[in-house]
């Protein structure tokens, strides 16, 4: 039956004569954002003018979820080219969302702002596209992790300028079809957590003008015949990414991964599971000085995809190097695997010193996409900013050389929750890996939770021929950008810088891939805290523009985002409770308050906190440190003036700051004098926009 509902009056007076004008009886919309719209003839303009991203006009849910959806369009403008906000924007997943290049779109299904099917339309590309974000069941105000995703691409449509195309949307089930001017052009089943209620509506991109007419909105009947796909079915075709061009590798009609250059050659948008959203990204990297590589093959090669990489000319006079991936796709478990085969000779002595670091050699660096700053809800990040993007991840699970999995928590200063017995020699960066927790050769090494599939890296072997080595783990940003490193054994024993020669080979492989959440579930089941962590340690942690340092927890209830370093966490005593930061000793101590310690785009904003001495002070006191942060060290660093601590009463230090160039941020406090002094409820607040 046709939907059919009386018009009542409406606040959206813009929107008044919506069903008269586009020739039907519909409901009024439901909400309107970044759209402009104006009658013309027996339709109406929709004008998307909302930057860089979609305006919608929303409708109520049909009174059934199979739902019939008709009308014509034709595409005035076209959208606005996307201005990215930063420099590392194609590292950061919600590109995606907004891809420069589409016009018009279709939502069906859409539960909230962040659930929902849209059939996109783009003149630039010729093409249409399905993209499903958001799980069913998710709150659009919470944290989550990135779920949107092409889904399926139909190219060669013939979306053009001008030209009205008649459309039917239909989602019966978890089957979806698209017709234009009467032809089916795209069909999909959604396997994986299909959405299952929810409004419809038009969408138009920042720029773009279209002219709708004759829509209709019916329950659905019948059923949606989704022919059966052989898979694989790799192809690797030239396709738009964030307004350029590369190269994509498509199983069927949906993109799996996408062939990046820059200063490394690298794998983006890299899904682990047919109809699953991407997860990492993949820098290719043959040491830890030049990073540099580059592509020299990509091709279909029967039912798998093969490329080659090679150094780049900035490491090529120091050694020569290849790696050779293979993707293929493991029908048993319903997952695309990625193995890698790399070499790398020394072309001249001592190039440890030179080239690798630490007697070791990096040879992966893996990026989990994410949109959420931690594990924590309570703390919501600018997803924007590169270094502030943390892993959605709470821990990784690994194997031990006792063949046991274990849990590795998610923190960037881990070395605030060793052992003390651990703490000699060891590093936080480098996590004290050590003789009583030696990783296996074989190791895993699976991000933690997932409700799909979560991703995996495995070690198969590496080092010189017939010899051994050491494995080494490291991360960056907490689990935002992973570091993978070996130590060659010659002997049973480690290389010494002086022990790199030229013409010595060494050799990886290696695989990325997919662990079934089921199957990741299970090893967590029997899983253990790595031994060197305390789980009693309590640290404080900054939350939501002030804290008060009441808030504490362990090793696997803090938030990931840990953003306090150095000084002493004193529970004994307080402003105006037990629980403070303390600076023992004599000269200049600091507390690091980290990357995301006051993220949020701003032109000026104001940081405060108390402080108090034990006994006179001498010194010149207390001060804070503003300062944005570039890719890998800070920049902009602006100081207060020093405030000189009391002993009999609390002081406050209050400056305000120009917000710094850089999206990133980080705070310091530092005390410079001798003897103890007390740290209370520092605040961030925004002064100006």
């Amino acid at each position: 039956m046709k939907q059919m509902i009386v018009k009542r009056g409406i606040a959206l007076s813009v929107f008044l004569g919506v069903a008269a004008c586009m020739g039907a009886s519909l409901p009024d919309p439901a909400s309107v954002n970044g759209l402009k719209s104006t009658r013309q003839g027996d339709g109406l303009l929709l004008e998307g003018n909302r930057e860089n991203n979609w305006g919608c006009m929303m409708f109520p849910p049909a009174a059934s979820p199979d739902q019939e959806i008709r009308g014509t369009f034709t595409i005035t403008a076209p959208g606005k080219p996307f201005s990215p906000p930063t420099d590392y924007w194609p590292l950061n997943y919600h590109y995606m969302e907004n891809e420069p290049g589409y016009d018009f779109a279709i939502v069906a299904r859409s539960e909230n702002r962040g659930v929902f099917y849209r059939f996109q339309f783009s003149t630039r590309w010729n093409e249409v596209s399905l993209w499903k974000e958001g799980l069913p069941g998710t709150n659009p105000d919470a944290p989550s992790i990135p779920s949107g995703f092409f889904a399926a691409v139909k190219t060669n449509a013939g979306i053009k300028l001008n030209q009205p195309r008649s459309f039917t949307v239909k989602v019966i089930g978890n089957k979806l079809e698209l017709s234009l001017d009467g032809t089916p052009v795209l069909r999909y089943e959604d396997k994986l957590l299909p959405l299952n209620k929810g409004g419809w509506g038009l969408s138009a991109f920042h720029g773009a003008g279209v002219n709708v007419t004759g829509l209709e909105t019916f329950k659905a009947s019948g059923n949606i015949e989704v022919p059966p796909r052989k898979r694989p079915d790799f192809r690797v075709v030239k396709w738009h990414r964030a307004g350029g061009e590369s190269n994509v590798i498509f199983d069927g009609s949906e993109p799996i991964v996408c062939q990046t250059r820059g200063t490394a050659a690298w794998l983006t948008d890299m899904k682990f599971k047919p109809g699953y959203r991407s997860q990492l990204a993949w820098s290719f990297v043959f040491d830890n000085i030049t990073r540099a590589s580059m592509w020299k093959s990509l091709a279909a090669a029967g039912d798998k995809v093969e490329g080659v990489v090679v150094v780049a000319s900035k490491g090529a006079a120091a050694f020569k190097g290849e790696v050779k991936v293979t993707l293929s796709y493991d029908a048993e478990r319903d997952v695309y695997v990625y193995d890698a085969d790399k070499w790398i000779t020394f072309k001249r002595d001592n190039s440890e010193a030179k080239i690798t670091q630490r007697n070791s050699i990096y040879f992966l660096n893996l990026y989990p996409y994410n949109s959420m700053p931690t594990t924590d809800d309570s703390i919501n990040v600018n997803y924007f900013n590169w270094s502030t993007a943390s892993s959605p991840y709470k821990m990784a699970l690994v194997k031990l050389n006792d063949g046991k999995p274990y849990r590795w928590p998610i923190h960037h200063f881990y070395n605030s929750f060793q052992k003390p017995s651990y703490k000699p020699g060891g590093g936080g960066f480098w996590q004290s890996w050590n003789e009583r927790m030696v990783l296996d050769k074989k190791l895993y090494f699976i991000l933690y939770p997932e409700s799909v599939v979560c991703p995996s890296f495995e070690l198969l072997d590496a080092g010189e021929e017939g010899e051994s080595y050491e494995f080494v783990l490291d991360s960056c940003c907490q689990y935002w950008d992973m570091h993978f490193w070996y130590r060659p054994l010659r002997g049973g024993k480690a290389l010494a810088e002086s022990d790199f020669k030229t013409g010595n080979t060494f050799r990886e492989k290696f695989r990325v891939f997919g662990t079934p959440a089921a199957a990741a579930d299970i090893l967590m089941k029997q899983s253990q805290l790595l031994p060197n962590l305390d789980p009693a340690v309590e640290c404080p942690y900054y939350v939501n523009g002030v804290n008060r340092f009441r808030q504490g927890g362990n090793v696997e209830a803090t938030p990931g985002k840990l953003i306090w370093h150095g000084g002493v966490w004193d529970k004994t005593f307080g402003r105006d409770d037990k629980f403070s930061l303390r600076f023992d000793g004599n000269g200049n101590s600091n507390v690091f308050l980290g990357y995301n310690g006051a993220s949020a785009s701003a032109k000026k904003v104001q940081l405060s906190l108390w402080v108090k001495s034990e006994k006179p002070w001498t010194g010149n006191g207390v001060r804070i440190g503003f300062e944005g942060r570039g890719r890998f060290g800070g920049s902009d660093r602006q100081w207060s003036a020093y405030v000189v601590p009391d002993d009999k009463e609390w002081k406050q230090l209050v400056y305000d700051f120009p917000y710094p160039t850089s999206y990133e941020v980080s705070v310091l406090i530092q005390a410079q004098g001798s003897g103890k002094v007390w740290v209370d409820d520092f605040e961030y607040r925004i002064l100006e926009k």
